[in-house]
């Protein structure tokens, strides 16, 4: 498949058939995501590839003490869900930057699968199965993506 929608957007990211446009915005200036979210829906139309409703989002990243009035997004006359935080290539992103809600969704897939850990070793599975099921199961759901936000979780 030839990847041919260009995005204004200063920073696109492009990832199989997901695509995230982001922009900062300096204090007084004028965002273009209404501009992206037009160009994104015409490309769509044109290639015949309907954009799923349920899956555009809209998150912001203030560090503002006052909230930023900021013009809703529409895309087809429905306003983008405005979030709290989103999920981007596996990763729970919040609007604070905070990482509570991506570590929640991490313990919450770990403990499903500690679930099956505990009853294969009730089966007296051998101790190599035990290990190769809990290196690739759970420890795979554990570190994906520590490297981003290890460094600023609390102690």
């Amino acid at each position: 498949m030839i990847q041919d929608l260009y995005i204004s957007s200063p920073y696109p990211w492009k990832f199989v058939d997901d695509t995230t446009a982001s922009e900062i915005l300096a204090k007084g200036s004028v965002s273009k995501a209404q501009n992206t979210a037009d160009h994104v829906t015409r490309w769509s139309e044109e290639n015949r590839l309907p954009l799923h409703p349920d899956k555009r989002k809209e998150l912001r990243i203030s560090f503002s003490q006052e909230p930023i009035a900021l013009d809703q997004v529409t895309v087809n006359g429905k306003e983008i869900q405005l979030v709290d935080n989103a999920k981007l290539l596996g990763v729970r992103i919040s609007n604070n930057l905070i990482w509570n809600a991506h570590i929640k969704e991490v313990i919450r897939k770990a403990r499903k699968r500690l679930y099956y850990f505990v009853q294969l070793k009730r089966a007296r599975l051998p101790v190599e199965d035990l290990v190769l099921f809990y290196t690739s199961c759970v420890r795979s759901v554990q570190d994906y993506a520590a490297p981003a936000f290890y460094h600023f979780l609390p102690q």
